[in-house]
């Protein structure tokens, strides 16, 4: 395992760290180096995601509510429609139909009795 110090001259380093870091092989400070470009590539690219996935689970979580405001609303006015029907005196709407129903028969009736001569 080598422990690869980078520093600018004059950092104060102990000359024992200086001198291994000197002795390094080329070769190895280049892959720490790349190995160290990719890990925060990968960290971004996840900080990325995670951020990504946070935004589209808010998005989600406001068209959620919405959709719960406007049922609510929806129930709360048909409540408030069926509350006001039977206050105002009307008739509510199935004595309303059947009240409308029969004159509609009778003169559906005489049509018929009329095609039928």
């Amino acid at each position: 395992v080598y422990v690869l110090v980078r520093s600018k001259s004059g950092s104060g380093l102990p000359a024992a760290v200086s001198t291994f870091a000197k002795r390094t092989p080329d070769v190895l400070r280049h892959l720490t180096t790349v190995v160290t470009e990719q890990q925060v590539k990968e960290e971004a690219r996840q900080v990325a995601a995670a951020e990504k996935k946070a935004e589209q689970a808010r998005i989600a979580a406001e068209e959620a509510e919405k959709r719960a405001a406007e049922k609510a609303a929806a129930e709360a006015a048909a409540e408030a429609a069926a509350e006001s029907a039977p206050e105002e005196g009307e008739a509510p709407p199935a004595e309303a139909a059947s009240e409308t129903a029969p004159a509609e028969e009778s003169g559906d009736s005489e049509q018929k009795e009329a095609v039928g001569e």
